[in-house]
């Protein structure tokens, strides 16, 4: 439904020993339509640093909003509200902390029917419709302020109808004004009837209380009179002067007065230079016609016809030398003053094209320059609304924010300007990018080294690792040897070679018994306790002669097999000489992500699969309320998942970006924990109190804490 909107402004109680009121109205260009009509109440200190705190508040509001009028109104808005809060988080941080104490901001926007309004302080918007008075601001702003940079932390939203009052007040409004007294003013009156009828009222009760107001009636459009509401503003006005009326933002102008001169003046010497050539034309074809003419006739003889043969006409090949011959002639016969004033208006003529051209370049060049800066500006504003967005905990509009951010730096950066503010934007976008996806970079050269197995197992690199029995193990791929490093990087053999068994593929730790569980290419299983050394065959029944078993886990006295021919896992019973009772443990398979790559058990059964999916199982079904948060970069190539009944968290190794994520339980991002990239990985374990990661990287053991 078309409406029409009029607004009228009131300062009550101002005063020498009053706080400082005002009111704004800001209205749109033509270009800016669709964002509709911006107004704010303001109550602050009256001391000068309290009146500069609001022009940069008010000023960045504005500019902000009306910014990009295509990223849509509530967009807008709540980009315009974290330029204003990141405006008071830089006052606060340069020791201004005063404003705080008072500072009741009340903003709005209606665009259409649309209305949006947040509020800091104890500023309201109260909103009568039917004869009923409603403070739609309430709950919005938070008291006392503590934190800058959430002043403005809420917005409201609805839509307006036709005979709707808005009223953009500072604190004490309702206490001054009852719903009695708004109804009596507000039914069916426009704009400056409302406040001419708060006025009264407020003089006649003698009321002290100081109050700044915006009263915003609305209409059917072509309903009643003509809206006219006071125009956008730069500087405060006396309540009894009249609003000036700017004209509206017009973009900045290259002056183009001296190129048009030039332009024109060199027209001009090419205009007389091309008359000259034309008469040097002329003269030649004149010069030809004559020839002709004097031809003798067939009476004067074949000798007189061969003769005149002789005499060769003009081409196009000797055009220029007899221009030019012609031309020597015409300055022969010239006095020096036109000599001299020919040469200067060729060397004029050169010398104004030439500066032509790089003029022509240097204004190129300034467009440029100025939309890189405008480019930069945008950039650094989305990175900082970013920033901002992570103080309130929105992750996803920080992200998008930031996407925006990049793009525009990469966009600067490839026009080779601000090389230096490209590069810091650059960084402080990578820097916000790691708080939204909760990365922590561990530097090569920060990054500690408990020890290195190649003492024990020369230069073969191990397969594995695993933290139990309060040591690391691991086994050397052609002898099946176990060794094992201590926490402070003493690597001691815990068996030799053995023989009968087959070579260790893949193996798996069970904490609770000391031991660790190998698959052996037989194909069969060994038992290796850590407690005595020892190393044992395993009976064990697979499930079928073409298994191929691409991940285990131990749980209890239970050993689990993941068959990717037959894409299921199988669960086994331990006995005195191995393992039994061989059981199909997931009931639907096509639940069951293709190509698991790793295993690990709480009592649920998560699987993780080459492309990064992660699922967990529990008796065998899918638990349907457990979902992994999307995290960047994705796992593309992860190869481990490890947890056990004793840790609270899932981690995941994914060697293809160096990095180990973290996971709480209910697949919530915890960490993301990047090793530099020199810094090959193969495994993980994670010590009991899970403080500790330990990164296999070729036969070095690397140390990261986990207690920030």
């Amino acid at each position: 439904m078309p409406i029409s909107l009029e607004a009228s402004e009131l300062i009550l109680g101002g005063g020498s020993h009053q706080p400082f009121l005002e009111t704004y109205i800001f209205e749109p260009t033509a270009s800016e339509q669709s964002l509709g009509r911006l107004f704010v109440t303001v109550e602050a200190e009256a001391a000068e640093k309290g009146d500069f705190n609001i022009d940069q508040v008010i000023s960045a509001v504005q500019r902000e909003y009306y910014r990009e009028p295509n990223r849509g109104v509530l967009t807008s808005f709540e980009s315009a509200l974290h330029q204003a809060n990141l405006v008071l988080h830089e006052v606060a941080e340069q020791g201004n902390r005063d404003w705080m104490q008072n500072f009741h901001v009340a903003l709005g926007v209606l665009a259409g029917s649309a209305l949006h309004i947040s509020v800091a302080g104890e500023a309201l918007v109260l909103l009568y419709r039917k004869s009923n008075t409603t403070n739609v601001s309430y709950g919005l702003a938070q008291m006392p302020l503590a934190n800058p940079l959430r002043t403005f932390s809420q917005v409201a939203s609805g839509t307006v109808q036709p005979n709707d009052v808005l009223f953009f007040s500072t604190a004490a409004f309702d206490q001054v004004f009852p719903e009695s007294d708004l109804r009596l003013v507000a039914q069916d009156r426009l704009a400056p009837e409302v406040s001419q009828g708060l006025e009264q009222l407020y003089k006649e009760r003698g009321v002290k209380v100081p109050l700044a107001v915006l009263a915003v009636t609305i209409a059917m459009s072509g309903v009643g009179p003509a809206a006219v509401a006071p125009e956008p503003r730069s500087e405060r006005l006396p309540l009894s002067a009249k609003p000036h009326i700017p004209q509206p933002r017009e973009s900045l102008l290259v002056k183009k007065s001296v190129i048009s001169k030039l332009v024109g003046l060199i027209g001009q010497l090419a205009a007389a230079l091309a008359r000259f050539i034309a008469r040097g034309l002329s003269h030649q074809v004149t010069q030809w016609k004559a020839k002709k003419e004097a031809a003798p006739s067939e009476s004067a003889g074949i000798m007189g016809r061969l003769k005149a043969l002789r005499s060769p006409l003009p081409t196009w090949r000797s055009l220029p030398g007899k221009l030019w011959l012609s031309f020597k002639n015409w300055m022969g016969a010239m006095p020096v003053t036109s000599k001299v004033f020919i040469v200067l208006t060729v060397v004029l003529l050169i010398a104004l094209g030439t500066s032509l051209v790089l003029l022509r370049q240097k204004r190129a060049e300034d467009t440029a320059i100025q939309r890189a800066s405008e480019l930069l500006h945008e950039g650094q504003t989305k990175q900082q609304a970013a920033a901002t967005a992570l103080i309130y905990n929105n992750r996803e509009q920080a992200q998008t924010l930031l996407a925006e951010a990049e793009k525009l730096a990469d966009e600067v950066a490839a026009m080779g300007l601000y090389t230096d503010e490209v590069s810091q934007l650059q960084k402080d976008i990578l820097d916000q990018h790691d708080r939204v996806q909760r990365i922590s970079r561990v530097a090569a050269d920060t990054t500690e080294t408990v020890g290195d197995f190649s003492s024990l197992l020369g230069d073969e690199t191990p397969l594995g690792m695993f933290f139990v029995n309060d040591g690391l193990y691991s086994w050397q791929p052609t002898t099946n040897s176990i060794v094992k490093m201590s926490p402070a990087g003493e690597v001691n053999k815990v068996t030799d070679t053995t023989q009968g068994i087959g070579r260790f593929t893949r193996g798996v730790a069970h904490e609770a018994d000391k031991q660790l569980v190998f698959l052996t290419t037989e194909p069969g299983v060994a038992l290796v306790d850590t407690k005595e050394s020892s190393v044992s065959r395993q009976d064990i029944a697979l499930p079928a002669a073409e298994t191929d078993v691409t991940a285990m886990a131990a749980y209890g006295s239970r050993l689990y097999l993941y068959d990717k021919a037959s894409n299921n896992v199988y669960s086994y019973n331990k006995t005195l000489r191995g393992y039994s009772g061989q059981q199909a443990w997931i009931l639907d398979t096509k639940q069951l992500p293709k190509d698991v790559v790793s295993l690990a058990i709480d009592g649920s059964l998560y699987t993780l699969s080459k492309d990064g999916i992660i699922k967990e199982f529990f008796k065998g079904e899918l638990a349907e309320d457990f979902s992994v948060e999307e995290i960047g970069p994705k796992l593309a190539a992860p190869t481990k998942i490890f947890t056990t009944v004793d840790h609270k968290n899932l981690y995941v190794l994914d060697p293809s970006e160096n990095r180990v994520v973290i996971f709480n339980k209910q697949g919530a991002l915890l960490r993301q924990v990047f090793l530099d990239p020199l810094v090959k990985l193969t495994d993980v374990a994670v010590s009991s109190n899970e403080e500790t990661l330990y990164l296999l990287a070729g036969t070095k053991v690397l140390k990261v804490s986990l207690v920030e």
